[in-house]
């Protein structure tokens, strides 16, 4: 038979209250990367990271764990974890420019890829951060 005495109810307010309150702790920010390769060189690479000046709408999307290092700057983790971002970014959506031409047996070509500015949750911890896209409504 089933206790009648309330404890249903505080275990239900004791996961709401732990919910919340890890909602809380959050940052958003808005990321956006772009890198150009120009015969197999990568001749620029650019990443900019900003907090959200209002509160960003949307679905939860792909989440990416990435390491510290001990560092409390998410620029400087984001490049200390550039391998793992990039493919994140693959994951998301990146937007390819491609162009090639070929002058007196000479191959040329041009390549960009660009994440578009793009609105992120970000929970720091001592050991890692996550960080979680939101799709647009």
């Amino acid at each position: 038979m089933r206790s009648r005495n309330g404890y249903l109810n505080l275990i239900f307010s004791i996961c709401t209250i732990i919910f919340i309150t890890i909602n809380l702790y959050s940052d958003e920010y808005i990321i956006s990367y772009r890198y150009v390769v120009k015969n197999a060189i990568l001749i620029d690479s650019s990443l900019d990271v900003s907090h959200a000046m209002i509160q960003c709408d949307g679905k939860r999307g792909l989440s990416l764990y990435l390491k510290t290092y001990g560092l409390k700057n998410l620029k400087k983790i984001l490049l200390k974890n550039t391998n793992l971002f990039s493919l994140y970014m693959n994951k998301l959506g990146m937007q390819i420019q491609s162009s090639g031409y070929n002058t007196e047996k000479i191959a040329n070509s041009l390549t960009v890829l660009t994440l578009k500015p793009l609105c992120f949750t970000v929970n720091f911890n001592q050991n890692f951060v996550k960080i979680t896209a939101l799709s647009q409504p």
